[in-house]
């Protein structure tokens, strides 16, 4: 039985979790696997709030499919262990680790048009523009945290967001995981401070200074895009 897609089951269980439970937009409820130029495999998952990106840089494919996470596909990955594979045969069908195979899972149809919706972030970010403040749903950005956490259970991982203002996505970094960023779209706000107006005296009179964006953080960026 041969295979076109094998990446590690863990990796595309970390991007599952930000796929789409909406039954009107099937495609988005799945991952869609992709190749990587230079090599490997990247899944994509979004929901249209929220989109994570992750690289199995010794993951395989053959060819872009979505791989539908269903409640059967999550079970099975409940009991995945290490790097145990997902693998996706020519014929469709599904397989986690040396479990019983999931039949009919996956489709070879025309995903989002991801790369438009990255393009304005690029650009936004080469301009090194100073962040801003925006207003995010706790629930999506808590899901990074999630992703953070399967991506590496052993170790606490922070999570890195960038704001270029309170109308555009943010990038949303992961800092000792290299081969993961996401994307979270921003929601009104009713306060435009930076800050609350009883936390200035906290401050004190002198402002600290904004951190800037690492280069290496953009070139990252522009790399996985």
């Amino acid at each position: 039985m041969s295979e076109i897609i094998r990446i590690r089951a863990r990796l595309f269980d970390a991007a599952a979790t930000c796929a789409s439970t909406d039954d009107f937009r099937p495609s988005l409820r799945g991952v869609y696997v992709q190749p990587h130029p230079e090599g490997g495999a990247v899944m994509l998952a979004t929901d249209g709030y929220r989109f994570v990106v992750v690289r199995d840089e010794t993951g395989v494919c053959a060819e872009p499919r979505i791989i539908l996470a269903d409640k059967a596909l999550r079970r099975a990955l409940r009991s995945v262990k290490g790097d145990q594979a997902l693998t996706v045969t020519a014929e469709g069908h599904v397989l986690v680790a040396d479990q019983p195979e999931l039949t009919g899972l996956t489709s070879a149809g025309d995903w989002i048009s991801w790369q438009r919706a990255f393009t304005p972030l690029l650009d936004l970010i080469k301009t090194k523009a100073p962040a801003a403040h925006a207003t995010f749903n706790p629930h999506y950005l808590g899901s990074f945290g999630k992703v953070a956490e399967r991506l590496n259970p052993t170790a606490y991982q922070g999570i890195r967001v960038i704001a270029l203002s309170d109308s555009d996505p943010a990038l949303v970094l992961f800092p000792y995981i290299p081969d993961v960023f996401g994307v979270l779209m921003p929601m009104r706000g009713g306060n435009e401070q930076a800050f609350p107006a009883w936390f200035k005296p906290v401050l004190g009179p002198k402002k600290r200074a904004r951190r800037k964006l690492p280069a290496n953080d953009t070139a990252k960026l522009a790399e996985a895009a």
